[in-house]
């Protein structure tokens, strides 16, 4: 049997999560690594934590993050079964109400929200399939269209505003956005160390942007690749992303991506650049 216990202090769920997340495959939890190096740089001020353990004898066997809205980050050893994880959170979150939007491991997940839907009596659907993509070298960039990227600067902070609204309801069109919540992490990242990147034209319209967000021990995710509609195909996104990733691998051993299996356009390129499938996550739904 699995329990949760809540850990309030979050260098002490950091001491234990991450070297967890860690062994069980670094690429594969970039996003629960990265969404926690963000927790401890000041984001997300309504995060939770637990540490799933062994009822017997104590033992880490997973790990529970919540970071309003977004859904929560769910982790698990391969070792132990969903079905004791759905039923210690059944017991944790009784009176509170069971977590809506699960994202882990694509069969962990799965099992997991099943077996909580069952629970509730309600119905649970896949969201998104969410493959992790690893870069430790880009291969083929292609060739770069008229302009520039270069690092977001405080006077973009309308544009990527727009653009940060436009990439959730794109990406996540079911998920709560809040914009007031978009525009104070981004201008939190603008005024200190940040990973946002645009492309400008020569006219100085800025027409894609990228970020370099969360950090793992040994890599950087890449993230919020956007271009509107009326700009795409013309290679501003394929740019970016270059430029990110190489950014990236100046300092660290890996770039990482989590990107949306049904986007075939976004995939191939990640593939040229050297990107490669490593793992493979999801994001489920409960229907509460």
């Amino acid at each position: 049997m699995l329990r949760l216990r809540a850990v309030a202090d979050l260098a002490a769920y950091a001491a234990v999560a991450r070297p967890f997340l860690v062994a069980q495959g670094e690429a594969v939890h970039s996003l629960a690594l990265g969404v926690l190096s963000r927790v401890e740089a000041g984001e997300y001020a309504d995060a939770r934590f637990w540490v799933v353990e062994d009822d017997e004898d104590g033992a880490v066997a997973g790990v529970v993050q919540r970071t309003p809205p977004r859904p929560w980050l769910v982790a698990l050893s391969p070792a132990q079964d969903p079905r004791d994880l759905a039923d210690a959170i059944a017991v944790t979150f009784a009176g509170e109400g069971l977590p809506r939007d699960l994202v882990g491991e694509a069969a962990l997940t799965e099992g997991l929200a099943r077996e909580l839907a069952a629970c509730a009596g309600v119905g649970a659907e896949q969201v998104m399939c969410l493959p992790v993509l690893a870069c430790e070298r880009v291969e083929a960039a292609p060739s770069p269209p008229a302009g520039r990227v270069r690092a977001a600067r405080p006077e973009d902070l309308t544009v990527l505003v727009r653009f940060a609204v436009a990439f959730q309801q794109e990406a996540m069109p079911r998920a709560e956005l809040d914009v007031d919540a978009l525009r104070e992490g981004l201008v939190r990242r603008l005024a200190g160390r940040h990973g946002l990147w645009v492309f400008e034209r020569p006219d100085g319209t800025v027409v894609s942007m990228a970020e370099a967000d969360a950090e793992t021990p040994d890599g950087q995710r890449v993230s919020a690749v956007y271009t509107p509609p009326a700009h795409r195909g013309r290679g501003y996104a394929g740019a970016t992303v270059t430029a990110v990733t190489r950014d990236v691998l100046r300092r660290r051993r890996f770039a990482f991506l989590n990107t949306d299996a049904a986007n075939p356009t976004s995939n191939a390129l990640y593939e040229r650049l050297g990107y490669r499938v490593v793992g493979e996550q999801a994001h489920w739904r409960l229907a509460v």
